[in-house]
């Protein structure tokens, strides 16, 4: 049976009254008149409700499954002392009293958890139906994204195998790794993978596209982490650190214990990985002289890790220098502020072209297709082709 927190019955249902049974209640019980009226005189003599709704308690009254146990648990000693029952008797008579005078313990075959005692008025019984409509659909929903998981597979492994079929190179991936014995089937981070295949394998392009889609259907099974560059082990997204290093410009991600070896010849980023956003990886990157496809590949990994939302929306922007002419191609999340951060580092006006929608695939896209007329990075020359597929776009 679905369970409903007494909790998220005071959250959602208005004018609902909680009544607390004191420590010593059930000691002090009237054993001539049935617990359950026993509960509803204490509760009218308390003032925990208003005297008005004492004729229908029992249809107002609300109980857990907890403290239901307990007040059946009474009833059946009361009625075994008074009337000296025994086994079926004494459950058909509890039976009996229970059915026509006990508190509900469920609504609409939603069991209540915990110990408590509400009081629900009728004028909120619409809202209760609702909320009760409302667990049953999100139980529904767990049911389902469960047989999901179930015919899928419950890790990344069978998650591929499941893709066997396909056509592509996600499938061709599939077809290699069923025949693999060795491959590592319980891996929980795409580059415990990578490094089982070895850089040199012709499969690492797929492990990578096959690891995002699957982690894009299934986001819940990885938990945001981070994978050092230096000691290429897991580490917690809040301890690491963004880092270009001077020798060969790549952009890495540091642990703390690897921060002191290359803290000589690298350039760290003043905002943790955790915090930092898109922009301003593109800011810290660009300065230091990264191109766009090292920054894309970066942030496709950030992507990876979890670090970054797989499917946020950006912008594809058009910019060109009002002195060279030259026209800048790239990606933003928001493009109208990356305006603003180009221009500081520009002695001469930027002009905005034009911002289409689209991703950082799409961008790299456009860089193949002008790779012609590239000056530096992402910065092109205002050739005719260029200007015609603004205008065009």
């Amino acid at each position: 049976m679905i369970k409903i927190s007494p909790k998220e019955l005071i959250d959602e249902v208005p004018d609902i009254q909680s009544v607390a049974l004191p420590d010593n209640w059930f000691r002090t019980i009237d054993y001539d008149i049935t617990i359950f009226k026993s509960l509803y005189n204490w509760m009218i003599k308390e003032g925990a409700v208003p005297k008005e709704f004492a004729t229908q308690l029992h249809n107002m009254t609300y109980v857990g499954e907890v403290t239901y146990k307990k007040l059946l648990d009474a009833e059946s000693k009361r009625i075994k002392k008074k009337y000296n029952l025994k086994e079926d008797a004494l459950k058909k008579a509890v039976f009996r009293l229970d059915t026509g005078s006990g508190p509900i313990s469920d609504i609409y075959n939603c069991r209540i958890s915990g110990n408590c005692i509400l009081v629900i008025p009728d004028a909120s019984r619409s809202k209760l139906f609702s909320v009760v409509i409302k667990i049953f659909e999100r139980e529904n929903d767990k049911a389902i994204s469960k047989i999901k998981n179930k015919a899928a597979g419950e890790n990344f492994y069978q998650w591929l195998i499941s893709q066997i079929e396909r056509p592509d190179i996600i499938g061709a991936f599939a077809k290699e790794v069923k025949l693999d014995k060795e491959f590592p089937r319980d891996a929980e981070y795409c580059e415990s993978i990578e490094s089982y295949l070895g850089v040199h394998c012709h499969f690492l392009d797929a492990v990578e596209e096959a690891w995002i889609e699957y982690v894009s259907q299934y986001p819940q099974r990885v938990n945001p982490y981070a994978w050092c560059n230096e000691c290429n082990q897991k580490i917690n997204v809040e301890v690491a650190q963004i880092a270009i290093c001077e020798e060969y410009g790549g952009v890495r991600v540091l642990c703390d214990s690897c921060v002191p070896k290359v803290s000589h010849r690298s350039l760290f980023c003043e905002t943790p990985l955790f915090q930092i956003t898109q922009e301003q990886l593109q800011n810290f990157t660009e300065s230091h002289g990264l191109e766009g496809y090292e920054i894309a590949s970066f942030i496709e990994r950030l992507k990876i890790w979890g670090v970054f939302p797989l499917n946020e929306t950006g912008f594809i922007y058009f910019i060109q220098s009002e002195d060279t002419r030259k026209i800048k191609i790239g990606y933003s999340v928001n493009p109208t502020d990356r305006v603003k951060t180009l221009q500081t580092g520009h002695s001469c006006p930027l002009r905005l072209l034009k911002i289409i929608p689209g991703d950082m695939k799409f961008e790299r896209a456009l860089h193949r297709k002008f790779f012609k007329f590239r000056v530096q990075g992402e910065w092109f020359e205002p050739h005719p082709d260029i200007i015609e597929y603004i205008s065009k776009v």
